[in-house]
C-alpha cells in the first residue's frame, strides 16, 4: 500500500490494487471486463473506468465469474477485455494527468 501512495498514476486491471490506489486518492485508471465497476468503485474526478462490453452483463458474481470462465478456455484473458485498446487508455491517460 505504502509504494501504490508514491505513483503518479494506476492502471491496472479490476483487482485490489486498484481500489487501493483509488481510495489512497492517486488517480487511478481501471480496466473492467465482465465485473461490475460500480461494486467497489472510488468515485472522483482522479479515476477513470475503461470497461468497452456492452454486452456483459451489469454484474457477475465472482463465484459465477470463476466457475464460468475459469480454465474454460486456452486464452487466459476474459473476451471482453480483448475490446480495451491501447488508444482507449492513451485517451484516459491524457484525460487524468490534464
Amino acid at each position: 500500500v505504502a509504494l501504490l501512495s508514491i505513483f503518479d498514476l494506476f492502471i491496472a486491471v479490476d483487482t485490489g490494487p486498484v481500489h487501493m490506489s483509488a481510495a489512497l486518492g492517486v488517480p487511478t485508471i481501471g480496466l473492467y471486463g465482465p465485473s461490475n465497476p460500480d461494486i467497489l468503485e472510488v468515485a472522483t474526478d482522479k479515476n477513470i473506468i475503461i470497461r468497452k462490453d456492452e454486452e456483459a452483463p451489469e454484474y457477475i458474481p465472482e463465484k459465477v465469474f470463476l466457475r464460468n470462465f475459469a480454465g474454460k478456455s486456452s486464452d487466459p484473458v476474459h473476451p471482453s477485455m480483448m475490446k480495451i485498446q491501447v488508444e482507449d487508455v492513451i485517451k484516459a491517460i491524457e484525460k487524468i494527468l490534464s
